[in-house]
């Protein structure tokens, strides 16, 4: 009996860190997704040009896409970037994941020599 009850518990308690594991899997990516588009966001905001904020956030995300939106001059002097980023699933490599982080920041003045 005990062997019986002791195969159910083990394969419930794989299944749990195999579930576990894709959550993970899916969380590190938006976070490092997150992270690409607060990097462009402060490059392109500080005045670098978008290759320059792109090829920084292909190095916090790499493979990921990344979409630039500046409005110099505008109503509001901001820069919008958008970082999207396919991710596979280890255990289930045929489930494709999307995962998106959008991120916003004033562009900056030049800074008065003191």
């Amino acid at each position: 009996m005990v062997t019986a009850e002791a195969a159910v518990a083990v394969g419930s308690l794989v299944m749990a860190l195999a579930m576990l594991l894709q959550v993970f899997v899916v969380v590190a990516a938006h976070l490092q997704v997150g992270d690409a588009a607060r990097t462009a966001a402060r490059s392109l905001a500080r005045g670098d040009d978008p290759a320059a904020a792109r090829a920084a956030a292909h190095r916090s995300a790499p493979g990921a896409v990344v979409d630039v939106d500046a409005e110099p001059g505008g109503a509001l002097d901001v820069v919008r970037v958008r970082a999207s980023r396919s991710v596979a699933l280890p255990l289930l490599p045929w489930w494709v994941v999307q995962v998106h982080a959008d991120a916003t920041a004033s562009i900056e003045s030049a800074v008065p020599s003191w």
